[in-house]
């Protein structure tokens, strides 16, 4: 266990409280509905990171893609058909690139500063993430994500979307910042 969870008094399973309730029951969406079913790595340690997962999915029937430099993060989420994430800033970039993405996330629980990404503007449920955990609202989210078309998507979610994490593509905003300081 990361000494980082355990200084903070957690174990490793209340910690990623929320990856251990919901993976299985996306794991059982996707095959449901004919989708593959893939993990980005985000640890340095592939077999350390794919072991964790292989416990909480206990099946072989999904796919790891470990962390690299270029591991094409961007090019994978662009062409999944659904994103699903707990806490992470790639999530939040799948976000603002327009995709399909939803955020469960109800480690809360262990520390507010989790609630609702931080952002207070959010309620605890919207129509891309909630801090409720109940299979309902995994059922609701996943449906949704799958049923609605894309321009749809954008429709109902850009403005919230924007307030959360805004697209710039070559980061030009910030180049402008550098170039003009």
């Amino acid at each position: 266990m990361p000494q980082s969870i355990k200084k903070m008094g957690y174990t490793y399973k209340e910690f990623y409280i929320t990856e251990y309730k919901i993976l299985p029951k996306i794991l059982n969406f996707a095959q449901k509905n004919g989708y593959s079913f893939e993990i980005l790595g985000s640890e340095w340690n592939p077999l350390e990171e794919k072991n964790f997962y292989n416990k909480i999915l206990m099946s072989n029937n999904w796919t790891y893609h470990k962390k690299s430099k270029n591991n094409g993060s961007y090019y994978k989420t662009d062409k999944a058909s659904i994103n699903v994430f707990v806490d992470s800033n790639l999530g939040f970039e799948s976000l603002a690139r327009g995709n399909k993405t939803i955020s469960i996330n109800f480690k809360k629980k262990i520390n507010p500063m989790y609630n609702k990404f931080g952002f207070n503007f959010l309620k605890d449920k919207g129509k891309f993430w909630t801090n409720t955990d109940s299979n309902k609202e995994l059922n609701r989210l996943m449906n949704y994500a799958k049923n609605v078309s894309l321009i749809k998507w954008k429709k109902d979610n850009t403005t919230i979307i924007k307030k959360i994490m805004e697209y710039d593509p070559n980061n030009k905003e910030f180049q402008k910042i550098i170039l003009n300081s």
